[in-house]
Parts: structure tokens; sequence; C-alpha cells
């Protein structure tokens, strides 16, 4: 069965919700009795963590904690290769649902809920789990360090999921998509 979901995962055949609903009972059937549910639960885990999405997500992720430009973690991301998030629990959920392929846009608020700047991107090419649970991510961070400001966008939490259809229709400007690929 697991050989299916896997096919219909890289196929972009199953929305993004069910993925990380599968997530979820895949970690659960670790626990199983049962030798072939375990292995069929490290496969579609793995297939999870490295597949890389048809249909990435822009992710618009603050990188500053507290809203500080003291403390922020953008350097130590891209120097590691990776980008993590563990500081509240609900942008946790939210940070927990981005899938490989995504696009990491790293963003800090600049005129209020009017224009954010945009520090660099990077994309997610596998998804961690420590041994606590908690979710990281391996990135490769694009060498791009030209700041940008563009509209909102409505991103007013720390994690903020947007779709390109979503971008489009709320008129990202063109200056974004060619910053993207400089």
């Amino acid at each position: 069965m697991s050989a299916r979901i896997i096919q219909s995962i890289k196929e972009g055949k199953l929305p993004r919700h069910d993925i990380y609903t599968l997530e979820q009972k895949a970690k659960s059937a670790l626990q199983s009795p049962n030798e072939a549910q375990r292995d069929s639960a490290r496969n579609l885990l793995e297939a999870i963590r490295t597949i890389e999405m048809p249909d990435p997500y822009y992710l618009f992720m603050g990188f500053c904690p507290n809203g500080l430009l003291a403390n922020r973690l953008d350097n130590e991301w891209r120097e590691k290769g990776i980008c993590e998030y563990f500081y509240d629990e609900n942008q946790v959920a939210v940070f927990r649902q981005v899938l490989v392929g995504d696009l990491i846009v790293l963003k800090k608020g600049q005129q209020w809920m009017k224009t954010m700047t945009l520090h660099g991107h990077g994309r997610v090419t596998r998804l961690h789990d420590d041994d606590q649970g908690v979710r990281w991510l391996s990135v490769d961070w694009h060498p791009n360090r030209r700041i940008i400001e563009v509209p909102f966008m409505g991103a007013t939490a720390t994690v903020n999921h947007r779709s390109l259809k979503y971008l489009e229709e709320n008129n990202m400007p063109d200056e974004f998509f060619s910053w993207l690929t400089e």
C-alpha cells in the first residue's frame, strides 16, 4: 500500500493536508508490533521527507525573534544549510507542514501591514525530526543577499505559506519573481 501512496505523492495527486496526516499516521505505525507495518511506515516517512512536491509553496518566514534584527537567525541558517522554528506552538504546526521543494523566503515586516523586506531565499531539500520530534529543514540557500521591499501579502505571522496562485492574484510585483532568479 505504501508504494501506491508514495507514487501518488510523487505525481502530486495528494493534497498537502493529506500528506501531513499520512506522516502522522506513519509515525504512529512505527510503534506497531508488525514488522511489515513498521517497514511500510519507514518507507512512507522517507518518501515524505525527500520527494519534491510538484506544486511548491512559498514560505514567507520571519527570521528575527522578537522582530529585532539584532536577533537575526538567517546567517546561522545559511551557514548550516538549515531552517528551524520552535518558538510558538501554533506557528510550529504551520512550520511542520512545509514540504520538500517549498521555497523559504526570509521576510521582515517593514511598513506596518503594508510592506515587508525580503532578505533571501532557499529551496527545502529534506525534512528532519530530531529525537524530541522537533522539525528542522535542510535548505539550499541561494547566494543572493540583495534586499527588496514588496507588498505585505497578508504575511502577519512568523510562518506564512502562500501558493503561486495567491501571489499572482494579490499582485506580487514582477520584481519579486526576478529577484528569485538573480
